[in-house]
C-alpha cells in the first residue's frame, strides 16, 4: 500500500478489521492522506478510497506495520475509534459501535488515549457517546 500511496496512513474500516474491532472485510482500502498534499494516482485495482485529513488528524495515531517484508502506517486503534465516529454518518453506526463494543472488551484498552486522541481531533463528544452507552 505504501507504493500505492505514498505518505498515506491505512484508516477506518480497514484499520478496524486489522485491530481486530471488526468482523466485516472492507471492500476497498480506505486511505488517509493530508489533505495539502498531493493527490496520489490509484491504480484500478486493488480499490482504494482516499480520505483528506487535516494535519492534526493526520499525525495523531499512525504506527508502522510489516505486511509481507513492507512498511505499512495504518492508525492505531484509538485514533481508528476517533476517526469511525467522526465519519459515522459515512460509515454506518452499526459498524462504528461494532467497533467501539470490540474495544472496550479488550484487557488492554487504553480509555485515557482514545480520549487524548478523541480531545485532540475534536472528537470528543462523539467518543463520549460510545464509551458512556457501551461501558
Amino acid at each position: 500500500m505504501s507504493k500505492l500511496v505514498p505518505h498515506g496512513v491505512i484508516c477506518l474500516l480497514s484499520a478496524l478489521y486489522y485491530h481486530g474491532m471488526s468482523e466485516r472485510q472492507p471492500e476497498e482500502y480506505q486511505v488517509a492522506v493530508h489533505r495539502d498534499g498531493t493527490k496520489p494516482v490509484l491504480p484500478d485495482h486493488p480499490p482504494i478510497s482516499l480520505f483528506y485529513f487535516s494535519t492534526n488528524q493526520f499525525e495523531t495515531g499512525p504506527m508502522a506495520i510489516d505486511v509481507l517484508g513492507n512498511t505499512v502506517m495504518i492508525y492505531d486503534a484509538e485514533k481508528t475509534l476517533c476517526d469511525c465516529a467522526r465519519y459515522e454518518k459515512k460509515l454506518g453506526s452499526d459498524l462504528v459501535r461494532e467497533g467501539f463494543l470490540a474495544y472496550l472488551r479488550r484487557p488492554n484498552r487504553d480509555i485515557d488515549k482514545l480520549l487524548l486522541y478523541a480531545k485532540k481531533t475534536r472528537a470528543l463528544s462523539l467518543v463520549m457517546k460510545y464509551v458512556e452507552v457501551l461501558a
